[in-house]
């Protein structure tokens, strides 16, 4: 999907990059959960993956819980400890919260051309 603006056509995902403030990494590793959003990984297992370095990949997931686009369970392991693993929260949630942003943005801009 592109949208046609004067200067520039915008795709997809520069939207829900940009809507999300997500680096491109983040991006990867969203748009791979949604792709397997059946399926829960752990951060290793999206390293893995996506060839991604693992402490980016750490990094880029709790940056992404906190904004709650992810789910976060966890799993302890019989020695000892823990492992946490991550699903990309519902779709039809993350596509409202998309909407959100960008009706907001767009009521900004018409409040702005008001003013001019």
């Amino acid at each position: 999907l592109k949208m046609d603006f004067a200067f520039k056509k915008i795709e997809l995902k520069e939207l829900i990059r940009c809507s999300f403030s997500l680096t491109k990494s983040e991006f990867i590793i969203i748009d791979f959960l949604i792709k397997n959003e059946k399926e829960e990984f752990s951060s290793k297992e999206i390293s893995t993956n996506l060839k991604l370095d693992l402490s980016t990949v750490q990094r880029a997931l709790k940056k992404m819980h906190s904004k709650e686009l992810l789910r976060r369970g966890q799993k302890n392991l019989s020695p000892g400890g823990y492992i946490y693993f991550y699903q990309i929260k519902n779709k039809s949630e993350i596509k409202k919260k998309l909407g959100e942003i960008i009706n907001s943005w767009a009521k900004g801009v018409e409040n702005e051309i008001r003013k001019w």
